[in-house]
């Protein structure tokens, strides 16, 4: 009796597609193989493909965003006016421990015998305005450099307007010289801080010109001071921050100057954390916009009586300028960090002029198959 052979079923096996792979990628520069695969892929990778493209393009402007660091208003060189203004004060008020502002967690409050002076009868532009007299002012070779303010208003851009537009010498001159002082614009030239209970805020001048500012709030102060344990601390404490008496002057000053560029860091957290998603957001809004709109302009072009595109559907136009701005955006995060100064433009132009140059090749009405 014949024994039955059972057949061998022999399983073929599937071999990874690398062949359409390249293809998709030749779409990153090569506009007649884009051209293809808009117009015979389904909606939906076009649409996939339009979120990849839009959040490789916001990247680069997000990330910078995203580094900006509040010690970008000093320059830590001795041409700084807070290089030699701060040192002053700390030295000042190892002297005179009334000359004090004492911080209490997340807000300030003044301590000592000192409170909040306004200069009187201060007349800029033809009303008498209340204008808060500098805490601390410093001066060096005979030029005005640097005024502290600590202020209990409430309405911090009514004072940052005072502060900047009121003469902070007006305060100790005599009547007369009030007198001729009254309705004279006066134009800044010393840089500045201002404390108030929940705010900081400081600017920079070179000469009279208002150069870089920062604002923040004390939430995340300690955090750059750890031995700091106390519930309360002063702006003395910060500027000295582990700096001992037997420390030459010239590393003392440097010391002091790193100390509160690492206090201007946490001072800027929460407002660069708002300001980085307020960029991303914005950029999310513009390249997306535009994208749209490049998607608009292909079926705009193709619409034309003797065109011979003029039969591709409205969303494969728009897939059309979706998988085109995949190689834009790319190229925008490589060169945008090599290039910070144009990186917010180069998706922009990128993607413009492949747009472009993809529908005068494919796109205009001579064009034969």
């Amino acid at each position: 009796m014949s024994q039955k052979v059972k057949a061998k079923v022999v399983k073929n096996k599937k071999k990874f597609p690398w062949g359409k792979i390249f293809y998709y990628i030749r779409s990153l520069y090569n506009n007649g193989v884009c051209f293809e695969i808009a117009t015979t892929l389904k909606w939906f990778w076009s649409l996939i493909v339009f979120v990849l493209a839009l959040l490789v393009s916001v990247i680069q402007p997000t990330v910078s965003a995203a580094q900006v660091k509040g010690s970008q208003l000093v320059t830590q060189t001795t041409s700084d006016p807070f290089y030699y203004g701060l040192n002053a004060y700390l030295d000042d008020v190892t002297n005179d421990p009334n000359l004090t502002i004492t911080f209490e967690k997340s807000t300030s409050t003044l301590s000592g015998t000192y409170t909040e002076e306004t200069y009187p009868n201060y007349v800029y532009d033809g009303q008498s305005i209340s204008v808060t007299k500098p805490f601390y002012s410093y001066y060096r070779n005979g030029s005005h450099v640097l005024d502290i303010y600590v202020s209990t208003s409430t309405d911090t851009t009514l004072t940052l307007n005072n502060i900047v537009n009121s003469n902070p010498n007006y305060g100790d001159a005599s009547d007369a010289v009030r007198e001729t002082l009254k309705d004279q614009k006066y134009i800044r030239s010393s840089s500045f801080i201002l404390f108030t209970k929940d705010y900081f805020y400081a600017r920079l001048y070179t000469g009279s010109t208002a150069g870089n500012s920062i604002s923040g709030n004390y939430k995340y102060v300690l955090e750059a001071f750890p031995q700091l344990t106390s519930d309360s601390y002063t702006l003395a404490d910060i500027l000295g921050y582990n700096i001992s008496s037997s420390t030459l002057i010239d590393q003392k000053q440097q010391a002091v100057i790193n100390n509160f560029s690492a206090y201007l860091d946490k001072i800027y957290v929460e407002p660069r954390n708002v300001n980085t998603w307020v960029t991303f957001g914005i950029y999310v809004g513009l390249n997306g916009g535009i994208m749209i709109i490049m998607g608009l302009i292909v079926f705009i072009m193709t619409r034309g009586k003797n065109n011979p595109n003029r039969s591709i559907k409205f969303l494969q136009c728009y897939s059309i300028g979706f998988w085109s701005s995949i190689s834009p955006a790319i190229l925008a995060l490589i060169f945008g960090f090599l290039i910070p100064s144009f990186g917010s433009m180069l998706f922009l132009l990128l993607y413009a002029f492949r747009v472009m140059f993809l529908s005068m090749k494919y796109l205009r009405p001579a064009y034969q198959n």
